[in-house]
């Protein structure tokens, strides 16, 4: 994993559940605690986390009208990314992390805005 950029947020996310810690905590330049907009959504022990990538999509595409950029605009001023990315966004279910994140700075929300819970897919091998 050392010479990835980047990891799925699925992955990333449940290890930010078991830390009990938000995304944004681990932002550089980050002061003080976390507030009650980043906390991350109870899910039990038989849901797991998923970030809500159509959702994301959709305030991206709000934002984009509000501000009367083009695609190729918006993309432009989120680092890291292309246009087929953003595309990808809206089909999901997956995104990478920390891309994530700077779709949800970008937007000014928490990444918790973002995640939902779904039921955990037992494999039948266990």
């Amino acid at each position: 994993m050392s010479k990835k950029s980047s990891v799925t947020s699925a992955v990333v996310l449940q290890v930010l559940r078991w830390l009990d810690r938000s995304p944004e905590s681990f932002l550089s330049g980050r002061l003080g605690q976390s507030n009650v907009y980043e906390k991350l959504p109870e899910a039990g022990t038989t849901r797991i986390l998923r970030f809500d990538t159509q959702a994301m999509y959709v305030a991206l595409d709000d934002e984009r009208h509000r501000r009367n950029l083009t695609w190729k605009q918006l993309v432009a001023q989120l680092p890291g990314f292309t246009q087929s990315m953003v595309a990808n966004v809206a089909e999901g279910p997956l995104i990478g992390f920390p891309r994530v994140m700077t779709i949800t700075q970008r937007l000014k929300r928490p990444a918790p805005t973002f995640v939902h819970t779904r039921d955990r897919q037992i494999s039948a091998a266990t």
